[in-house]
């Protein structure tokens, strides 16, 4: 099981920083669509995980944020042609993932973008070709699964190939407004988190049942989760509620939970002594609510064990 969900979460870490280019479609005398006013009325409704990164604050961060652009810039599939850098140039990340045969993904960045020079890159950094195409009036540039379209100089889509295409979608159908559901939006909007994070496991029955096949006990029965992070001192705070069909299962993941916290205690040591501080996950109902810090130091051991998960660049 770790594996293929490893490989998921660097799929929508990748998606969410790899570069785009193209041009959306006009008409004359007609106003352009305003796609930059809210990047979460890009997204179809019927994504099961829904995440938002504050870019700007992850990356400003004088601990963190050399580290992680260490990380996230080098993934970056356009040639250096393009002028674009994730770690100068991203403000805003909204990612989906479809709960399809295959989990595919769509990301929004919001930021600054040169959109010719990143529409006219022909090779990747390491001297891939970058496959020119449309779809739904607007100008595609892929490489392998990945697809990107610049829509304007302040809002890119990027993701897998056909999770670009649901955006594009929804976006020939004319004016967009937001369709995910209230409580999705109100947990990615929390004021002052860097991160937030949501599964919709109710309305998506068949990732539920994905999900469940999965060898972790914390995700049987889930039903709806939401998770909210800053970056404020000891380092990184998270604040998360789980949502499960009935208190049993609520109260059975709060036990594994508390375990895995004994057993990061206990071999901490071995995992450069990562440890999560302040821990706490209680069940209230049907609800299983977790709390924890991980200090600046345990952050920066976390992120150097992510390369090792993540695919590598493009040939």
């Amino acid at each position: 099981m770790a594996l293929p969900f490893a490989r998921l979460l660097a799929l929508v870490a990748c998606a969410a920083f790899f570069a785009c280019g193209g041009k959306g479609p006009g008409a004359p005398g007609v106003a352009a669509p305003d796609f930059d006013a809210d990047p979460l009325a890009l997204l179809p409704a019927s994504a099961v995980v829904v995440a938002q990164l504050d870019s700007r604050a992850v990356y400003g961060d004088p601990m963190l944020g050399a580290q992680v652009a260490a990380i996230t810039d080098p993934l970056v599939p356009i040639g250096d042609g393009s002028w674009f850098l994730p770690s100068r140039d991203v403000d805003r990340v909204v990612v989906g993932v479809y709960a399809t045969p295959v989990a595919e993904v769509a990301a929004v960045l919001s930021g600054r973008f040169d959109v010719t020079r990143i529409a006219h890159a022909t090779t990747t950094r390491s001297g891939a070709l970058i496959s020119n195409g449309a779809y739904a009036g607007f100008a595609t540039s892929s490489v392998g699964r990945i697809t990107w379209v610049a829509l304007t100089p302040k809002t890119l889509i990027s993701g897998t190939s056909e999770g670009v295409r649901f955006v594009l979608d929804r976006l020939q159908k004319g004016p967009v407004m937001r369709s995910l559901p209230p409580w999705v939006v109100e947990t990615l909007l929390t004021p002052g988190a860097a991160v937030g994070v949501t599964a919709d496991f109710v309305s998506q029955p068949v990732a539920a049942a994905t999900f469940g096949n999965a060898n972790l006990p914390w995700l049987k029965g889930m039903r709806i989760a939401r998770v909210i992070g800053n970056l404020q001192p000891p380092g990184l705070n998270v604040a998360g509620t789980i949502t499960y069909g009935d208190p049993v299962m609520a109260q059975d993941a709060s036990g594994v939970m508390r375990s895995a916290d004994r057993w990061l205690s206990l071999f901490g040591p071995l995992v450069g002594g990562m440890k999560l501080q302040g821990f706490d996950a209680s069940a209230q109902g049907g609800d299983l609510r977790c709390r924890f810090a991980l200090d600046t130091q345990g952050v920066r051991t976390f992120l150097a064990m992510i390369p090792r998960f993540l695919p590598s660049p493009s040939p």
